[in-house]
């Protein structure tokens, strides 16, 4: 902790700004919570009510994206808005890293450019630009399992704040800022950071101090109302406990 925090990188203090990662899918669940509360969307909606690209979702069932084999089945039930919150639709994660695909689904969400790694890191935003297109995106995957038969940590936060876009007529970005940012008084929360903002942001890394050393991230300026590729927060370590 002190190698990767310390020395080139400066002191942790309360005003260093780190990124959230799935801490972020906390927020997105409340903001979902939100909508439910003023009547704007149900938990056992089907995802295709507010997205109709992602309909007649596929589930996996053998085969491989290699040698384009894969084989799927029509998903028994659509997934639900309740289901993606509670990582049980049905969706993917496309690994961590490439040693660490763990089966075939995790290989066609990276071949077809879903690898959550590159969704943390960026290099997908441009590709996609908002939430509408990822989502849609997610939806031409097939799913790993039927939806609501199993538990599997996933992207499904990704199209329950799509659904939630929808549902109250704003991006993500805008509903966190009004509805929960600016409420809550989490001044530095946001996907970037203004440029009075404090710029240390240690990077973790899974994997040990030695084979990962912490580094500075390049922070892109905030955009209050862009929908984000990947909602992965930038804020100060205190902020969360608003």
């Amino acid at each position: 902790y002190d190698e990767t925090f310390s020395g080139p990188l400066g002191t942790v203090t309360e005003d260093t700004i780190f990124r959230y990662y799935s801490q972020t899918k906390i927020l997105t669940t409340a903001v979902v919570m939100l909508a439910v509360e003023r009547g704007l969307l149900r938990l056992d909606d089907p995802v295709e009510m507010y997205i109709p690209e992602i309909a007649d979702m596929t589930v996996y069932v053998g085969g491989s994206v290699e040698d384009d084999t894969v084989e799927t089945v029509l998903a028994a039930t659509p997934p639900t808005v309740r289901q993606c919150v509670m990582h049980t639709a049905g969706f993917g994660y496309g690994g961590l890293s490439a040693p660490l695909l763990e089966d075939e689904v995790d290989r066609i969400y990276a071949a077809n450019n879903l690898s959550i790694m590159k969704l943390i890191a960026g290099s997908a935003g441009k590709r996609y630009a908002t939430l509408e297109k990822l989502a849609a995106k997610i939806g031409t995957v097939p799913l790993r399992h039927q939806p609501g038969t199993q538990w599997d940590y996933a992207l499904g936060h990704i199209v329950a704040g799509r659904c939630v876009e929808v549902a109250m007529g704003r991006t993500l970005t805008e509903i966190m800022q009004t509805e929960v940012f600016d409420p809550l008084g989490m001044a530095t929360a946001a996907w970037g950071v203004n440029a009075n903002d404090p710029t240390l942001l240690p990077e973790f890394g899974y994997g040990t101090v030695e084979q990962i050393p912490g580094k500075p991230w390049t922070l892109k300026q905030r955009d209050p109302v862009a929908s984000p590729p990947m909602p992965g927060l930038e804020a100060q370590m205190g902020t969360l406990l608003h």
